[in-house]
């Protein structure tokens, strides 16, 4: 059995319906992070996991071509049929309610998205309700660094921070608000890290880790202290320190900095992980009890998991053993799951079934189990866990996607003026889909001396400018740091010594 060794990319972000989020960690300058996109993703009753091929593997239910292929159901891993798929590095899955046919996206190393599975409401933003057979590179969408899918839509965080959605059309079109079959901007939605999408509401993270809302409210899943539905995102209340989100069905949870998870929206099964009776929602978060130290949730209709410490915890309905404690009854506080492996990396949840990574990779199961969505070459209930029957193992080390900017070209210049020195250099390539810098930090330190001094310029996205106040017959080194809307990005080398006149 092979292991594959982690890939890390700059700063990357993870949320999604139903869908793993993982390990939680703070990157770059604050910008709330995960150690990388989810590689492990279910969707109804299918469960796919990308492989260090870069390619997707898939078992379970096919009912909606959910394998990426055109033939029937697999309950032991095979690879999407026909496809030259070989460059994923995230993958999301759509769809909290069973029978009504699941989807998936992948992002892709050059980062466009590829989708495959039911196209219902024209989820997949390919513009066409039919099913797709095998991944699909969707058009009008590009340079993505995070997903979410829900049942009727899916959203897409692009590298500049902004939030489009598709799906909706003809139906529930609130979260899309024109109900479009394609990509749409939303508006309002700015700065945002990571997305998720729930039946019939979305939220994203913002870089000031504070979490926004829009859709239906009914339930209180926007979290504003309301049941008011939004078309434009609102602020949730009284979060300020969040690092991930994950959206069930009428519900949203998050990870807060400090390791706890708060909860707001439906509680019809306790998913909110609070007494008392289910049916008690709550319009603004809750904390969910006896939960700390957590690094990765997941969340589906009606149960949410998560990585608390070197245990998984799971809360609300417990039907199918979806929680791993062998036990089929509500859970209305976290209960650990038995499931059988150590060090528990990451989670993702489907209709009835719970799958994570641990052992250093290993895919593990329980659960519903129907379609064989646990991999073990079955199709009835698993209490404690199983794995993939065949020699599928394990999974990709998680891999981020860069949203701050890259070093730019080492500068260069000369003195012609007293006291002052003027530098240019070149911009960082933005060919990896990052922003462009909206400024530069200009840093210089007289030759002898170690201390770099900032030179307070006026914001400029110039790649030339004069450094006044030096000392005249001096010699200085110069260097230049981008800031783009996610932050600072990497310094350049020092220019060479540059003498003053």
């Amino acid at each position: 059995m092979r292991r594959w060794v982690a890939i890390v990319v700059g700063v990357g972000l993870i949320v999604g319906s139903a869908a793993a989020v993982g390990p939680a960690a703070t990157a770059g300058t604050g910008v709330p992070a995960l150690k990388g996109q989810p590689v492990l993703a279910m969707s109804d009753q299918t469960t796919c996991a990308i492989r260090e091929s870069y390619r997707v593997y898939c078992w379970g239910s096919n009912g909606s071509f959910e394998l990426g292929r055109s033939v029937g159901g697999a309950p032991t891993s095979v690879a999407p049929a026909g496809s030259s798929l070989v460059d994923a590095i995230a993958i999301y899955g759509s769809t909290v309610n069973a029978g009504t046919g699941g989807s998936f996206c992948v992002i892709k190393s050059d980062r466009n998205i590829a989708c495959w599975g039911d196209g219902d409401w024209r989820r997949l933003g390919n513009n066409s309700p039919t099913s797709v057979s095998s991944p699909t590179v969707i058009s009008g969408i590009s340079n993505v660094m995070s997903m979410g899918m829900g049942d009727s839509h899916s959203c897409a965080v692009k590298q500049d921070g902004t939030v489009w959605c598709a799906g909706g059309y003809g139906g529930s079109n609130i979260i899309s608000p024109s109900g479009s079959g394609t990509y749409a901007k939303i508006p309002g939605a700015s700065n945002a890290v990571a997305v998720t999408v729930g039946t019939n509401h979305a939220c994203y993270l913002k870089l000031d880790r504070s979490v926004w809302c829009w859709g239906s409210n009914g339930d209180g899943q926007l979290g504003d202290g309301t049941t008011t539905a939004r078309f434009v995102p609102v602020k949730v209340k009284g979060l300020s320190d969040v690092v991930a989100v994950s959206s069930g069905g009428y519900y949203t949870c998050a990870v807060r900095s400090g390791g706890t998870v708060a909860c707001w929206g439906s509680n019809t099964s306790y998913q909110l992980g609070r007494v008392p009776s289910p049916g008690f929602s709550s319009s603004t978060p809750v904390v969910v009890s006896d939960l700390k130290s957590v690094t990765s949730l997941a969340t589906t209709g009606t149960t949410a998991c998560a990585i608390s410490g070197s245990a998984v915890k799971c809360w609300g309905g417990g039907a199918n053993y979806i929680l791993g404690d062998a036990q089929t009854n509500f859970a209305p506080a976290p209960v650990t799951s038995a499931v059988g492996l150590k060090k528990p990396t990451q989670l993702a949840m489907g209709f009835g079934t719970t799958c994570e990574i641990a052992d250093g990779g290993r895919v593990w199961c329980w659960g519903y189990n129907l379609q064989g969505e646990a991999g073990n070459g079955l199709t009835t209930p698993v209490r404690y866990g199983t794995g993939p029957a065949d020699d599928f193992g394990f999974a990709l080390s998680p891999r981020a996607i860069p949203v701050l900017n890259s070093a730019p070209g080492r500068p260069t210049g000369s003195s012609k003026a007293t006291k002052k020195v003027t530098i240019s250099w070149k911009a960082p390539s933005t060919s990896n889909g990052t922003s462009k810098p909206k400024d530069y930090v200009i840093q210089y330190r007289l030759k002898g001396t170690s201390t770099w001094k900032t030179f307070k310029d006026s914001v400029s996205t110039k790649t030339s400018v004069t450094v006044t106040g030096l000392t005249k017959g001096k010699q200085y080194q110069f260097r230049v740091q981008p800031k783009n809307w996610a932050g600072k990005g990497k310094v350049s080398a020092a220019s060479a010594y540059i003498k003053v006149k």
